[in-house]
């Protein structure tokens, strides 16, 4: 009889122990230490201060718009149209420094114009049926059609004192941190604290879990709806901001790409595609995990084509995962 106890005591130990665990996200910290270790015996240039600075450097921008992604899509939600926002908050925001309105004014036409392009997101949401999924892929081309239009499709390069002066965001440093890399961690920072020590982070995953129920909590999902999108749009209108002075100049379509990296990234690190669960630190590792990749792959002069397939392997694992887990609860 006590054997039996014993034995049920320590399975229920083991299920406790378990369902404590985020084991996607150990499994991305042991692929981490595994692709560290195997690149830095192949490439004595892979663990330098210079290269590891750099790879911060080359996912910072990244990490912002997967910070605002993190915290929509655990409310539920998802947007991609953070590619096109990043552009053309960008060209205008150039456009405003080629013609020395001052950087105050390109910093307010960045932020700002990236938050009322997510309002314009979240208000459309909030208002209908619709899956956000179709409602952003519709905004992602009309914005990027927009950005197209507006520019030309010529790029905005850097000119006068005040772009000069603003170039210091991408490729400045200050106590020796490069510019973007403290931005990065200090919006992680805030949307970390906002998703475990406020109201808005408890609504965050009250709604993402369900909406029905966080609507008879008392939430107010409409608005709840709309500030996420809108924050989104704000950190996109900064990383583009960053991006733009990164680059000397502005393209109308050099946010491509970043509405499927920012999703894969934290879907890697373990955020939840049907939301209720995720954590800022899961946005991390997935960031910091596809920089690895991509840094890794060229150090060891693997053609650039190949990290399509690796990072799509990572990301069909990662959902079948997910699904695995969900079943198994």
């Amino acid at each position: 009889m006590e054997t039996r106890n014993s034995t049920g005591t320590k399975r229920g130990v083991l299920r406790w122990v378990g369902s404590r665990i985020d084991w996607q996200s150990q499994g991305v910290l042991a692929v981490l230490i595994v692709l560290i270790v195997v690149t830095s015996l192949s490439s004595p240039v892979f663990l330098t201060t210079i290269n590891l600075v750099n790879v911060l450097r080359q996912i910072s921008i990244l990490g912002m718009v997967a910070s605002g992604m993190t915290v929509v899509m655990i409310s539920g939600g998802i947007d991609l149209s953070v590619g096109s926002v990043l552009s053309f908050v960008g060209c205008v925001a150039a456009q405003a420094l080629v013609h020395n309105w001052g950087i105050p004014v390109a910093l307010l036409v960045g932020i700002g114009g990236g938050a009322a392009l997510g309002f314009f997101n979240g208000i459309i949401i909030a208002n209908t049926r619709a899956h956000p999924f179709i409602i952003t892929l519709g905004t992602m081309t009309l914005i990027q059609g927009v950005a197209l239009v507006v520019t030309g499709s010529y790029p905005t390069m850097a000119e006068g004192a005040a772009f000069d002066q603003f170039l210091w965001l991408g490729s400045g440093s200050f106590l020796w941190i490069p510019v973007p890399i403290i931005i990065f961690f200090l919006v992680m920072a805030l949307c970390r604290t906002l998703l475990k020590r406020t109201r808005f982070g408890r609504h965050c995953y009250a709604v993402g879990g369900s909406e029905a129920t966080a609507y008879l909590s008392g939430i107010n999902i409409r608005r709840h709806k709309v500030t996420i999108y809108t924050f989104l749009g704000a950190l996109t209108g900064l990383a583009s901001l960053v991006l733009t002075a990164r680059l000397a100049s502005a393209l109308p379509t050099m946010g491509s790409g970043y509405e499927l990296q920012s999703i894969a990234a934290i879907v890697i690190g373990g955020v939840a595609l049907m939301g209720g669960r995720g954590n800022m630190w899961a946005a991390f590792t997935g960031v910091l995990l596809l920089g690895v990749i991509s840094n890794s792959l060229s150090l060891l002069n693997v053609n650039a084509f190949y990290q399509y397939i690796v990072l799509g392997s990572i990301i069909v694992f990662a959902v079948v995962l997910q699904e695995y887990r969900k079943s198994t609860r």
